[in-house]
C-alpha cells in the first residue's frame, strides 16, 4: 500500500532496492500523457558506479521493470533515480522470500531531494528488523545524522557518512532494542531516505516499506482505515519539536457523513502509537477514512497488519503495510501500480 502522487514528476528517487535469489523488484512507470515518452534509470548499486538502461513508455500507459532483467543487476542492492523529459509516476514493488519471512512492500518514489526526512513509525521489538536507507545521488560525499525519538521523550542520535552515489543502510535494531520510535533524517546536502520493517510477529509475517515526509505539517489525511478481528491497525504520530502538540483524529465511515473524534496529547520530541479501531470508536468491520490536525507540525503514518481467508477462502493471507499519509486533498491523483489477475 502507497499514497499516490498529486502530481507527475521528471525525476523519481529511491533508496531502497534489492534484487537475488529470493527477492523480486519491479519499477512501475506510468505515462498520463497521449504521447510517448523516453524513460532513464539511473541505478547506483555501490562504490560510485552506474547502470544505466533507457525505455519508452507508451503514451496513456504504463510499464513494469523487472530490475533484476538489467544486465549487472542480477542480484545486487540498489537505489535509483529515473529521469524524464516529461512528467511521469513511478512506484516500486518488491516480493521477497527469506529469514521465515514471505511477503512484499511498495512505495511511491520521492520527486525531488531534501536535507530532511521524518517517520512516524519505527520499532525494533521481538520478530521486527528496522532499515533505514539513505540515498546520496549527488557527485560530492556527504554525511547525515539519525534521531530516533521514543515514546517516554529521550532520543538517541548517530551521525554517518555516506559516500558519492551511494546508499547507507542502517539497521536500527543496533542502536535501540525492544521500543518504539520515530525518525528524523538530517544532512547538509539534500539526499533520499526510506525506511523498509521485515517483521515477524503474532503469526504475521511480511514487511511494509515507505518513502519518508520531507516536511512537517498541521494536517495529514488517510483514505485507507479498516477494523476487524482480524486486523490490527496503528495510527503513529511523531513530534521531533521541543513543543508539545495536541492532535485530534477525526473519522469518517463509509456510507455514512456521521463522523467521530478523538482527541490526545503528543509531548515533545516522542512518539505516540494510537490503535485505530479502538480510537475511531465504530467498532468491528467497518471501514473509513482518517483525518489528523495538530496544533502544531507533526508527522503521521498508518500502519496495518492482517490475518484474514484469501483466494474464496482456500488461503489464509498474513502480512502489513504501511504508509505516510498526505498533508492536503488534492483533485488529481496518480498511481502507477496496479494489477488483477
Amino acid at each position: 500500500s502507497t499514497i499516490g502522487a498529486r502530481r507527475p514528476s521528471r525525476r523519481w528517487y529511491f533508496a531502497e532496492g534489492r534484487t537475488g535469489k529470493n527477492i523480486e523488484t519491479w519499477l512501475l512507470i506510468a505515462n498520463p500523457r497521449k504521447a510517448p515518452v523516453w524513460v532513464t534509470a539511473f541505478f547506483m548499486p555501490g562504490k560510485g558506479k552506474r547502470v544505466i538502461k533507457r525505455f519508452k513508455v507508451a503514451g496513456s500507459s504504463r510499464k513494469a521493470l523487472r530490475v533484476k532483467s538489467v544486465r549487472g543487476l542480477k542480484s545486487a542492492e540498489t537505489p535509483v533515480v529515473l529521469k524524464s523529459p516529461k512528467p511521469i509516476v513511478v512506484e516500486r514493488s518488491s516480493y521477497f522470500k527469506f529469514t521465515k519471512r514471505v511477503g512484499g512492500f511498495n512505495s511511491i518514489g520521492a520527486s525531488r531531494l531534501s536535507k530532511n526526512w521524518y517517520f512516524a513509525e519505527g520499532f525494533t521489538g521481538p520478530g521486527f528488523e528496522n532499515r533505514l536507507l539513505v540515498f546520496n545521488p549527488k557527485k560530492k560525499p556527504t554525511k547525515f545524522k539519525v534521531t530516533l525519538s521514543k515514546s517516554n521523550g529521550s532520543q538517541v542520535s548517530r551521525t554517518y557518512k555516506l559516500g558519492s552515489r551511494r546508499r547507507r543502510e542502517i539497521i536500527l535494531n543496533r542502536i535501540v532494542s525492544g521500543t518504539e520510535f520515530g525518525i528524523k533524517v538530517h544532512s547538509p546536502a539534500k539526499v533520499v531516505a526510506e525506511r523498509t520493517i521485515y517483521f515477524n510477529s503474532a503469526g504475521r509475517s511480511g514487511a511494509h516499506s515507505t518513502v519518508g515526509s520531507p516536511r512537517l505539517y498541521k494536517k495529514w489525511f488517510f483514505a485507507e482505515s479498516a477494523s476487524g478481528s482480524r486486523i490490527a491497525e496503528f495510527l503513529t504520530l511523531h513530534n521531533p519539536e521541543s513543543r508539545k502538540v495536541t492532535v485530534t483524529l477525526t473519522f469518517f465511515p463509509e456510507g455514512s457523513s456521521a463522523t467521530t473524534k478523538k482527541t490526545y496529547t503528543l509531548n515533545a520530541k516522542s512518539r505516540k502509537t494510537i490503535s485505530v479501531a479502538s480510537a475511531s470508536g465504530l467498532g468491528t468491520g467497518k471501514a473509513f477514512g482518517m483525518g489528523v490536525s495538530a496544533t502544531r507540525r507533526i508527522v503521521a503514518e498508518r500502519v496495518m497488519y492482517f490475518d484474514y481467508s484469501g483466494n474464496y477462502g482456500l488461503e489464509n493471507w498474513t502480512g502489513g503495510h504501511a504508509t505516510i499519509g498526505t498533508p492536503k486533498s488534492s483533485k488529481l491523483w496518480y498511481f502507477s501500480e496496479g494489477f488483477s489477475e
